[in-house]
């Protein structure tokens, strides 16, 4: 039998060691529920629209709040959450004890196709770029079909293109300073065909004009060479009074070539300075005729209408061009062209 006194002792000597060992147990424990935040998510390339599934990832956590990085948030262990908009959202996991985070960039494209435009403002008769916008992860086959108004003319590319340009010939109306081209693609994706448009602005750009006066009014037309736009009624007191003022004949004169241009009921003949060279670049009967240097053209009637034809520079009068009707109108009685732009 142990004497009481070592009895006393011997209990004395064990409590420092098991204390120790109980601090040690503790520790180990909190060792083992170290506390890590993480998570994924699904589809890694979500839709606009399309739910996301939240995977929490974490160890030994206890409370968890969700923030999706558009004003929404969650406070469930596992979520899922669907964005309205194509963009990029930082989403964040929190551990509430610990306050440790998580965060991942979720990037949601637009479900539906669209048109990409080089620019969104166009200057009149200008060209312009535009591209199909079509979100394709799994490269399904697809189609692309283009359709443009009456005055959008495709000068590079094919209808079923992803990329097309086209030049804008729309008329500015009278009194306006813009107006909307419009644009539309079809796309078909697995079957199913989606239509996005576009309508970007056309704005008035400045150019030289020809301002005719007939029987039925005043017109004038701007000159996007070698474009032009439709005939409008003059508008601008500058036009109408270059028409009061306007002295068109049958004859015009070359000032740089030495040329001479007569207007005929036979049709339009040019000829040199010394009257050698005569031809005759018409065999309708011409009305008026004026040489405009500073557009380096020239414009004539007939009973069709008005005419453009470049300026002839050579020794034989001889020209492979064919004059251009700008317009129809009839029943031209005066003509200018401007040097100023309107």
């Amino acid at each position: 039998m142990v004497p009481r006194q070592n009895r006393y002792i011997m209990a004395n000597t064990l409590k420092p060691t098991a204390l120790c060992l109980l601090v040690t147990c503790l520790c180990l424990g909190t060792a083992c529920r170290k506390v890590t935040v993480d998570f994924s998510y699904s589809p890694t390339n979500p839709k606009a629209g399309q739910t996301v599934t939240f995977t929490n990832l974490s160890l030994n956590g206890e409370d968890y709040v969700w923030d999706f990085g558009d004003n929404g948030s969650a406070s469930t262990k596992g979520t899922a959450h669907a964005y309205n908009k194509a963009g990029t959202y930082m989403v964040t996991l929190t551990e509430s004890r610990t306050r440790k985070t998580a965060t991942h960039a979720v990037t949601v494209t637009d479900s539906l196709p669209g048109i990409g435009l080089c620019r969104d403002t166009v200057l009149a008769y200008d060209t312009l770029t535009a591209y199909a916008c079509i979100w394709n992860p799994y490269d399904h086959p697809f189609t692309c079909r283009w359709q443009l108004d009456e005055h959008t003319q495709l000068i590079k590319g094919d209808l079923t293109d992803e990329r097309i340009t086209v030049r804008l010939t729309h008329a500015i109306p009278s009194g306006q300073t813009q107006t909307q081209a419009s644009i539309r693609l079809d796309v078909t994706v697995d079957g199913i065909t989606t239509t996005a448009l576009a309508q970007p602005v056309i704005v008035s750009a400045p150019s030289w004009c020809v301002a005719v006066r007939t029987d039925q009014g005043d017109f004038y037309q701007r000159l996007y060479l070698p474009m032009f736009e439709d005939p409008h009624p003059v508008d601008l007191t500058l036009l109408t009074e270059a028409l009061e003022a306007a002295n068109t004949g049958r004859e015009a004169v070359d000032s740089v070539e030495h040329k001479h241009y007569h207007a005929t009921n036979r049709g339009l003949f040019v000829e040199n300075a010394n009257l050698s060279h005569r031809v005759q670049l018409t065999t309708d009967s011409a009305g008026l005729v004026i040489a405009a240097m500073e557009q380096q053209r020239l414009f004539f009637t007939t009973a069709d209408g008005v005419y453009m034809l470049p300026l002839i520079h050579s020794f034989t009068n001889q020209t492979t061009d064919t004059a251009t009707l700008i317009n129809t109108l009839q029943g031209v009685t005066q003509m200018v062209v401007t040097n100023d732009k309107y």
